[in-house]
């Protein structure tokens, strides 16, 4: 007998649960993930788009830069108005 898993967030119409063996499958794919509670989130697809464009990019950081990233910005304000400087080629990690 095949476990039931119910969608948190499914769409008017659609399936309210998947098994755990397709559940499973969603996430490692990055298109879902579970809650605390065992239910399935599925993210939107604009969610799944700007995590693998995230993981691109610190992909790219490990490959070339070994992981660090070079500051070479203008100095900027924290939360409580504080100005922070960095120094052309400043490692930021």
């Amino acid at each position: 007998m095949k476990k039931l898993v119910r969608i948190a967030n499914a769409t008017p119409g659609s399936a309210g649960h998947t098994n755990e063996r397709r559940a499973r499958r969603l996430c490692r794919q990055g298109r879902a993930t579970f809650l605390d509670n065992g239910e399935l989130y599925f993210f939107t697809p604009a969610q799944v788009i700007q995590k693998r464009e995230l993981e691109n990019v610190d992909a790219e950081i490990q490959k070339h830069r070994g992981g660090k990233v070079f500051w070479n910005g203008s100095d900027i304000e924290d939360e409580h108005g504080v100005t922070m400087s960095h120094r052309p080629g400043e490692v930021r990690c």
